[in-house]
């Protein structure tokens, strides 16, 4: 068989046994149904590539409504549903506790989304849109209920509300749709070769010509054989492709580029086609490859040793065998070619991933972020927040957080405290940033530079840079790695203690915005003319938003430590060559540095 032939190494049989009990591939056979319209997709109007540019607007689209949200909450006026009536005011005290925990979903799920786009994970865009649907019907429920509030007034004040309601469900929806076709898109290019979307788009385009309702197999063929290449190919394993052309192809295929490509001219696959992706797709998975690439397809097609595809509409006469057109196909032959291809592949992906025996560490659990691109994320995230802090603090409108809560919660004791501490923020973060940039950047020319030398491409660092430590830009490489480790030595000793800094000004703040009472019990306390009070005055009591915001606080203070856990996980990487992210090796981590002194480790320093 012409795919077990060419994928009989023990990497890919190994994992065929593993890609042999996959569920069914549903989510990717539905975008290559929609491909010709996913193809090309736009988003937001048609202003911009709806993958990834689209997504990345989206994300933030999704985190800039749950900041919205927090206003609503805590009494921003001028955002949203709310109007600052007395009304408005009772209403959202009754769902208040609603509307904060929707908005940390929706800052947390456009977190999601942002590392899915960033990471090309699939999954974690699907969560991000599956949230955006379950928050339109949340969003529909609430509209309704405040509509038929009969404290909100009637008359045009009702009226205004419901357009504005509305207004805001139809950007809602804009958002689910774009959600929707995000997930479709990102399927598509992510797990399919840009050759491969070609065809398909192309089938596609002759089914829609013949004016057939699905795209089968024989569109498909028809493609192939007008394909110069492909067309060699199946000369070259003695097909007869001159009855094949003569036999599947028609005049009006070549009108199927400027057919039309919306969501109503999509042509699912048929029956025979879609057996023959599913067949394509575990070639794929017996080779171990990401992408499902022409020659994963040409090995499924070929695999019995002969091709069969029904008939069309257009009678064949005698060559009907079965019921099925029937072409031999020499399976040495095309295994020989396909083995070549695949060469040329394996060079190219060695060269894009220099080091695919290393598996990338990741973060935060089942979410599976990897480490790099996530702190990368990360450090950009808090040097534009603390950015906009302190612009806020210059001209007299207060931090971020201020600005979100719209409240007045800094103390003026850690005003000075804060302002110093957003202008080190953004100067340790854009420190760590360009580590990072730089240390991803020379790490990939030097494993470029090692396999045009004859590396393999599975060396890891310090093996690669031996290989190319006598070349003109060796001493330029070895520079930016000691300057990406010492970078971020600077960002890992900044981190504990910008967060030891940010306990007394979180508990400051909290107690000058009153949390649980505590700013009125205090002074009730101090100015009674009692040492011991006979009763309380001021009583502590914590309010839902009150728990809510200490709740925020803790899980905010835990995050905080965990990215401080990461950032060294990275750095150790960096400086050292191997890095964990699983709490059991913390004392690994934090102990190797000091090797010399204790005697073990488990290696040397990467850069000397």
């Amino acid at each position: 068989r012409v795919g077990s032939e060419t994928c009989s190494g023990p990497q890919g049989r190994a994992r065929g046994r593993r890609g042999s009990s996959m569920e069914p591939p549903t989510m990717q056979l539905a975008a290559i149904g929609m491909a010709r319209w996913l193809e090309n997709a736009r988003g937001f109007w048609g202003f911009v590539p709806l993958v990834p540019s689209g997504g990345f607007i989206l994300c933030m689209a999704l985190m800039l409504r749950g900041f919205f949200s927090f206003s609503e909450a805590f009494g921003l006026d001028g955002l949203g549903l709310y109007f600052g009536t007395d009304g408005a005011i009772k209403y959202w005290n009754r769902t208040q506790d609603v509307v904060v925990c929707l908005a940390a979903a929706d800052v947390f799920f456009g977190l999601v989304g942002f590392a899915g786009l960033g990471g090309k994970n699939v999954h974690l865009v699907k969560y991000m849109s599956m949230w955006l649907l379950a928050r339109l019907a949340l969003q529909i429920v609430a509209v309704v209920l405040y509509c038929l509030d009969h404290e909100l007034g009637r008359g045009w004040l009702l009226a205004e509300r419901v357009v504005v309601a509305a207004c805001l469900l139809v950007i809602d929806v804009d958002l689910v749709w774009t959600g929707v076709r995000l997930v479709l898109a990102a399927q598509l290019r992510w797990t399919l070769a840009p050759s491969m979307l070609h065809i398909v788009c192309a089938a596609q385009g002759v089914a829609i010509a013949r004016g057939d309702t699905t795209c089968e197999k024989r569109h498909l063929l028809a493609v192939l054989v007008a394909n110069y290449e492909f067309r060699r190919m199946l000369e070259l394993a003695r097909v007869d492709v001159n009855r094949m052309s003569s036999e599947l192809t028609l005049r009006c295929d070549a009108e199927g580029e400027r057919q039309p490509n919306s969501f109503l001219d999509s042509v699912p696959c048929g029956a025979d086609l879609d057996a023959l992706l599913h067949t394509a797709m575990h070639v794929q998975s017996q080779c171990g490859d990401e992408l499902l690439r022409v020659d994963h397809l040409l090995s499924a097609l070929c695999a019995p040793g002969e091709i069969c595809v029904k008939p069309s509409a257009v009678g064949t006469g005698s060559l009907i065998v079965e019921g099925m057109i029937r072409y031999e196909v020499d399976g040495k032959a095309m295994s020989e070619q396909l083995a070549t291809i695949r060469g040329h592949f394996q060079a190219a992906k060695a060269l894009a991933n220099p080091n695919p025996q290393q598996v990338a560490p990741t973060i935060f659990g089942p979410l599976e972020l990897p480490l790099e691109e996530t702190v990368l994320v990360y450090c950009i995230f808090r040097a534009l927040s603390a950015l906009i802090s302190v612009v806020g603090m210059l001209i007299g409108s207060g931090t971020l957080l201020e600005a979100v809560v719209g409240k007045n919660v800094t103390a003026h004791e850690s005003q000075t405290l804060e302002w110093l501490e957003g202008l080190w923020c953004i100067s340790f973060n854009i420190v760590g940033i360009r580590a990072i940039g730089g240390h991803r950047r020379a790490r990939k020319e030097v494993q470029a530079v090692s396999m045009k030398l004859g590396a393999t491409g599975g060396e890891e660092l310090d093996k690669a840079f031996d290989i190319v430590r006598d070349k003109p830009g060796a001493a330029e490489w070895l520079s930016t790695f000691r300057l990406g480790a010492t970078g971020l030595a600077f960002l890992l000793l900044w981190g504990p203690f910008e967060l030891f800094m940010d306990l007394p000004i979180m508990g400051l703040s909290m107690v000058n915005a009153d949390v649980c009472h505590v700013y009125s019990h205090g002074i009730a306390r101090v100015s009674s003319a009692r040492i011991v009070p006979l009763s309380m005055q001021v009583p502590l009591h914590c309010t839902m938003v009150d728990l809510v915001a200490l709740a925020t606080a803790v899980c905010y203070c835990a995050f905080r430590a965990y990215m401080c856990w990461s950032v060294l996980a990275l750095w150790h990487g960096y400086a050292f060559g191997w890095t964990t992210t699983d709490f059991r090796g913390a004392a690994y981590l934090i102990m190797n540095p000091f090797q010399p002194a204790f005697g073990f480790g488990e290696r040397e320093k990467l850069v000397p």
